[in-house]
Formats: C-alpha cells, sequence, structure tokens
C-alpha cells in the first residue's frame, strides 16, 4: 500500500513539475502589447520615421554647436523607423549579436524598450520601462522601473551594466545608486571640447508618444 502512495505522490510531483515548466514557457514566450504593435508597422511607415528621425537628428546636430537655444522633439514613431532601418542597415554591429528588433513606446510616465532576444531554445521578447529626469544642469537620471522577460521578472544587472558600458565608451561620467528598490543610473556627458560650448539641458518632458528636450549651448 505504501508503495502504491508514493508512486501516487511522485507522479503528481511529475506533474506539477510539468506544469511549471509549462508555465515558465508560456510566460517568457509572452510579447507586450506595445511591442507587438511595433514590430506591425509597416514598412513604408517606418521608412518615413527614419527619414524625419534623420532631418530632426541633423538639424540637431546642427543647433547644438552654436551658442543659444536650441530644442529637440522625436516620436517614438520616428525613433523605431530609425531604429528599424538605420541602425538596422548601417550600425549592424552597435547591439550585441542575439539582440534584433528594438523598439520603443513613450508615454507621460515612462520610456519602455522592447527587443527579441535570440536564445536556445526559443527567441525571448525583452522589455525594460524606464524613467528619465534632469536633476542637474548637465545631469540626467534614469531609473529602471521595470525588466521583464515575456511576463517575467528579469534581473537587470546586465541591463545596467550594458548601459554603463556603452555612456562610458562615449565618455559620459556616471554615478550609480538607488531610489526605493530601483536601480538609478546619474549621467553627466563629457565636458565640451576646447573651443566648444557647453550643452546645458533645461527641459526633458514625456508625453504620448513623444520626448521633448530644450536646452541651450553656452559661448565657447
Amino acid at each position: 500500500m505504501w508503495r502504491k502512495r508514493w508512486v501516487q505522490v511522485l507522479l503528481l510531483l511529475l506533474v506539477l513539475l510539468a506544469g511549471g515548466i509549462a508555465w515558465v514557457i508560456y510566460a517568457v514566450r509572452q510579447v507586450r502589447p506595445f511591442y507587438t504593435a511595433a514590430l506591425a508597422i509597416p514598412q513604408p511607415k517606418l521608412k518615413q520615421g527614419n527619414r524625419e528621425f534623420l532631418n530632426r537628428a541633423s538639424r540637431f546636430k546642427n543647433d547644438i554647436v552654436k551658442p543659444g537655444e536650441w530644442q529637440l522633439l522625436l516620436t517614438d514613431k520616428q525613433i523605431n523607423g530609425w531604429f528599424a532601418v538605420d541602425l538596422a542597415n548601417n550600425h549592424p554591429d552597435a547591439l550585441p549579436v542575439e539582440i534584433k528588433n528594438p523598439r520603443v513606446k513613450i508615454d507621460p510616465q515612462q520610456i519602455s524598450f522592447g527587443v527579441m532576444i535570440e536564445r536556445e531554445p526559443f527567441p525571448v521578447a525583452a522589455s525594460i520601462d524606464v524613467t528619465l529626469k534632469i536633476t542637474g544642469p548637465r545631469e540626467l537620471m534614469l531609473r529602471v522601473i521595470a525588466a521583464r522577460a515575456g511576463n517575467l521578472p528579469w534581473p537587470v544587472d546586465s541591463i545596467i551594466a550594458q548601459i554603463r558600458s556603452s555612456m562610458k565608451d562615449q565618455g559620459w561620467t556616471i554615478r550609480e545608486t538607488t531610489v526605493g528598490n530601483d536601480p538609478v543610473l546619474l549621467l553627466s556627458p563629457p565636458p565640451p571640447a576646447e573651443g566648444k560650448g557647453d550643452l546645458i539641458l533645461e527641459t526633458l518632458e514625456l508625453r504620448e508618444g513623444e520626448i521633448f528636450l530644450r536646452g541651450r549651448t553656452t559661448a565657447k
């Protein structure tokens, strides 16, 4: 009799384990609605968004080298167009090889980034939610609110390390802290080159589908 009961217990544990594994597989394969919608944007609209992004980025690059005020307004549609067209075709080494199809969604509360991670045994749609805030004339606060692999929590250590490495490579100074339980990066751009004016960021606004920046460039 006791053998029969042990067999029943073992079978029950196996069923529960199989169910748990199936649930984990299901959860990590889920895709957030914003990412699904961004991936469904037709190619002509992506190309249009890319053109608009490049035009605004070019004007912005010219504006910030001259003393005086400047501003920049970008939409998530333009950023996604640049991700899908220019980044994919002209900067293939900008992201780790397993990271594919980055997309973004902007709303007044946060910026949500989504990517597809191509790993065995199946690809996983991962996402990260962050906020951006000005904390000084030359300092931005990036706060990581949540990171997910599918619907499951995703440790942010590797994400923070990637951001930190990328920003340091571009000469930014980085300080790390926390707000609540959220990791925070305090980012300061490199000092101006000799003979160049300094960039002062005065306004950063997250809007529905948009990010707006305003600032000024000091005299040389």
